[in-house]
């Protein structure tokens, strides 16, 4: 894994090059400073990621790609989350939640959801963090990605558990084992029984 990551970093640094060698006002230049910051988050180089997500955002907004713009604002919300920097995460990702909505990329919409969740949770903003997971659910359900439903659910569950709403976390981690037994995941549920039992109790 590590050797094709380190492959796709040297592809894209060449990328980097090219197009800063060409124009700098491609909107392709914005792309590749997304990626690459992409590749840096993924080895958790977070500082790196950080900064060329922030190139990436000037140069979007430079060629004025609004979508280009969202998508960077949304993965330095993902940072700031990674960072612990849970203000800078939820400014972030609010901001870019109109723009990557209207983008109807459903896996970035879900993504930039469940980090502004998460965001909100640790600021004690549980209504907001639910909301947020409510939105994520529906997303997973309307592009049949039965997995990421079940995961949304059980976070879901455990925001309701915690504002005492305990019908509600009830309903969503039974839905979420429901799924969990169909594919077959017997560690996860049993982390749901688990949950299940916590709320009986």
């Amino acid at each position: 894994v590590l050797k094709v990551i380190g492959m796709e970093e040297e592809r894209f640094g060449q990328a980097l090059d090219t197009f800063r060698s060409v124009s700098p006002d491609r909107p392709e230049l914005g792309y590749a400073f997304l990626r690459q910051g992409k590749i840096q988050e993924d080895l958790s180089n977070f500082p790196d990621a950080k900064r060329l997500y922030l190139s990436a955002l000037a140069q979007y907004r430079r060629v004025g790609d609004e979508l280009g713009a969202g998508a960077s604002s949304s993965a330095l919300g993902r940072i700031a989350v990674q960072e612990g920097r849970m203000d800078d995460a939820v400014s972030l990702l609010t901001e870019a939640l109109p723009v990557v909505r209207r983008s109807r990329n459903t896996d970035e919409m879900s993504s930039l959801l469940a980090n502004l969740a998460a965001a909100r949770r640790v600021r004690g903003d549980l209504a907001g963090a639910a909301d947020a997971y409510k939105e994520a659910l529906a997303i997973r359900l309307g592009v049949s990605d039965p997995r990421g439903a079940a995961a949304v659910s059980m976070n879901l569950g455990a925001i309701l558990e915690e504002m005492g709403e305990l019908v509600g976390a009830g309903t969503a981690f039974r839905q979420s084992r429901e799924t969990l037994a169909a594919l077959g995941d017997t560690a996860a549920v049993r982390q749901a029984d688990e949950a299940i039992l916590r709320i009986k109790a």
